[in-house]
């Protein structure tokens, strides 16, 4: 069952006890480096408040061009106090590299477990500890997020 769009457009679907969201990017901008927490976000969800502890299931892709070659990997932060700050949740892995002028894609999943009455964002950013820690001129990125009762 499908509620009705949100913020962004995004569509909240429901599956059983669970509740899940999809957002996509258009090609934009996307920081490479190892703080990932203040990097640009792309794809926002949220904002997302559990009535009961849940546990979310987040699966994230990116794809990223740039004139220069790139190594980098996808990531995910959240937020609890409204956007001022952000923790990744992902540590390094799952690296692609884009030589100069092709693209590359990063594909990860994970879970966050959320504390009830809690309100949370969520976005997807780029990563990376490689030199040279850069800027994708071009970016595109999927975030899926199901939360599913404990």
């Amino acid at each position: 069952m499908q509620g009705p769009a949100g913020a962004n457009g995004v569509t909240a679907v429901l599956f059983n006890e669970a509740f899940g969201v999809e957002s996509s990017n258009p090609i934009g901008s996307l920081n490479f480096d190892s703080t990932p927490a203040n990097n640009n976000r792309l794809c926002p969800l949220g904002p997302y408040t559990p009535t009961q502890s849940q546990t979310a299931l987040i699966d994230v892709t990116i794809a990223f061009e740039d004139v220069l070659q790139i190594t980098g990997s996808a990531n995910v932060v959240y937020s609890t106090d409204n956007g001022t700050t952000w923790t990744a949740i992902l540590g390094v892995g799952n690296w692609a590299t884009a030589p100069s002028g092709t693209w590359a894609s990063s594909t990860r999943a994970t879970q966050l477990a959320l504390t009830a009455n809690t309100t949370y964002l969520f976005a997807v950013v780029g990563f990376s500890t490689i030199p040279p820690e850069t800027t994708a001129d071009n970016s595109t990125c999927s975030l899926r997020i199901t939360a599913v009762n404990n």
